[in-house]
């Protein structure tokens, strides 16, 4: 396989001997960094600690880094759930793959990674590939099965990423990581997943979310503690004790052990003539403080996660939601990119390659994301193109909405207000056609109120009547947007401008002369129109 090169210019081999081996991580000894592994970086974390840890990352020595980085994902709710969010985002799109060409053996090779993606294994690895979104990279082991005819994956193992490191020259190629070495061995090819996420300009390990993360977690976990501190000295009323005047140092000495005995037992005794009385805290004073920066802290990881916060905000609106979704989408576009050129780069050409040969072009794997109107445009213009002559085969039609072919005796889903004529009537019409061939010409014209071409009907029985009936709901209902649009417009720009409620409706009366409601009464008359004529066809 030589002249063939990596993404990194080098020389690409495959050494079978190696791939066919499992790797194992390093035994825990007293010298090894698996020892380093038990230790928690989170307990006690100081901002000079942290600033420490994240400078050591960017020199090469992420150890720290990476265990701080798999305890926020553990012990942070927040953090650990919008990134599992993002993380779902990518694992829950469609796959395709595209073959490299139109011969039988691309087509062959194609259905061949086919299998190899739909395995169950596959997917989950996928997730664990992610797993480089927080720390900045992932290392997942590819095991091959070597007994059949081809060489297939049968399994993908996630390593701890502690147990690698990158280059110390450009600090982006991803090597193993070994006890009194300064730099381990490179990962041998078709053995290993390497996925390095491009989340921002630098060298890999600066890129982690963990890292944009750390300071607002660090935050958080101070406020926490702060909030408990104060919940425990001002969950219970205040308690104050009064004594007389000639009250001896026994006596309130008495009254302060029952004052605080109280707050342990709620029973106490005090001598005649003392009293105790309870101040009642007010509430909402720490909600107010650490509540609302543990809120502001949590916005911020939403941002550096998501790319916004209106998914996770309660009282964020559905509307408000699903203009914010966009950003996301961009978001998920890019991560799901990336994604498919490290499984294209580290299993789809090694694959090839073992049981094919290298070749100039290889098949293309692909996670699609779809934007949420794409799918609908794209019918819409089928439906218009197709009736306008234009030839697109079902197997195109199937790839862009993601279908799959039917199997040979599945039953098959019709439009019930479009099934097909009766070879009676195809006969009959055809008869009709070849004796008028003017009645024929006619029946293609478009209609000059709505200048669409219809189908006309052979029959105007019970059946037909039921059927033109059908088509008209379905015409009238065909751009209902674009009617309605000029009477709802000048509504929601007034509600966009409104500060209030009491300003939304003063202004609503002025509002309504602005709304254009010609194209909708002019749609209703000419479907008005339609079904006066198919009334008069059916009495008669």
């Amino acid at each position: 396989m030589s002249g063939l090169i990596d993404q990194h210019g080098a020389p690409l081999t495959y050494k079978k001997g190696e791939l066919t081996k499992e790797w194992q991580e390093p035994t825990a000894t007293t010298a090894s960094v698996a020892q380093l592994f038990r230790e928690t970086v989170a307990n006690g974390l100081t901002p000079q600690r942290l600033a420490t840890i994240l400078r050591d990352a960017a020199e090469n020595d992420a150890t720290d880094f990476l265990t701080l980085a798999e305890e926020m994902e553990e012990r942070d709710g927040h953090y650990g759930s919008v990134l599992s969010t993002r993380k779902s985002a990518v694992c829950n799109v469609a796959i395709t793959i595209e073959a490299a060409g139109e011969g039988s053996e691309d087509q062959e090779i194609a259905t061949a990674v086919e299998r190899l993606v739909a395995q169950p294994t596959f997917i989950d690895a996928l997730e664990d590939m992610l797993d480089a979104l927080g720390k900045g990279f992932s290392a997942t082991e590819t095991i091959w099965h070597t007994s059949s005819d081809r060489w297939t994956p049968v399994d993908f193992v996630w390593r701890d990423p502690r147990f690698f490191q990158f280059d110390k020259a450009s600090r982006r190629q991803l090597r193993q990581r070994v006890d009194g070495l300064d730099e381990g061995p490179e990962l041998p090819h078709g053995k290993w997943i390497g996925h390095v996420p491009k989340i921002k300009s630098g060298i890999p390990i600066r890129q982690g979310l963990a890292r944009l993360s750390a300071w607002a977690w660090l935050i958080k976990s101070y406020t926490l503690k702060d909030w408990l501190q104060f919940v425990d000295v001002f969950g219970m009323p205040l308690r104050v004790g009064r004594y007389h005047n000639g009250a001896s140092n026994e006596d309130k000495l008495a009254l302060l052990r029952a004052v605080r005995m109280i707050a342990v037992d709620a029973a106490a005794i005090i001598p005649m003539g003392m009293e105790i009385e309870f101040h009642k805290v007010e509430s909402g004073r720490g909600e107010s403080v650490f509540g609302g920066l543990a809120d502001f802290v949590d916005a911020q990881m939403s941002k550096a996660v998501l790319g916004q916060t209106m998914t996770t905000d309660d009282g964020s609106s559905l509307a408000q939601a699903e203009v914010h979704n966009d950003v996301r989408l961009d978001i998920k576009k890019k991560d799901t990119r990336q994604l498919s050129t490290t499984v294209n780069r580290d299993l789809i050409r090694p694959f090839v390659d073992l049981n094919f040969g290298p070749r100039p072009a290889y098949p293309v794997f692909k996670l699609l994301v779809e934007d949420p109107d794409d799918l609908d445009a794209a019918a819409n213009q089928l439906e218009k193109l197709v009736a306008m002559g234009l030839r697109v085969s079902q197997r195109t039609a199937r790839n862009r909405f993601g279908w799959e072919e039917p199997e040979k005796g599945e039953e098959l889903l019709v439009a019930p207000s479009a099934s097909r004529p009766s070879q009676a009537d195809d006969d009959e019409t055809a008869d009709d056609n070849q004796d008028n061939p003017s009645r024929a010409s006619n029946r293609r014209q478009p209609c000059p109120s709505c200048g669409k071409v219809h189908k006309a009907w052979a029959r105007t029985g019970e059946a037909g009547t039921e059927q033109l009936i059908d088509q008209l709901g379905q015409d009238a209902l065909a751009d209902w947007k674009q009617q309605m649009n000029p009477v709802l417009e000048p509504v929601l720009a007034l509600l966009k401008r409104s500060t209030s409620e009491d300003e939304f409706m003063a202004d609503l009366p002025d509002t309504l002369t602005a709304m254009n409601a010609g194209p909708m009464v002019e749609k209703l008359a000419i479907e008005l129109f339609k079904a006066r004529g198919v009334g008069d066809a059916a009495d008669h």
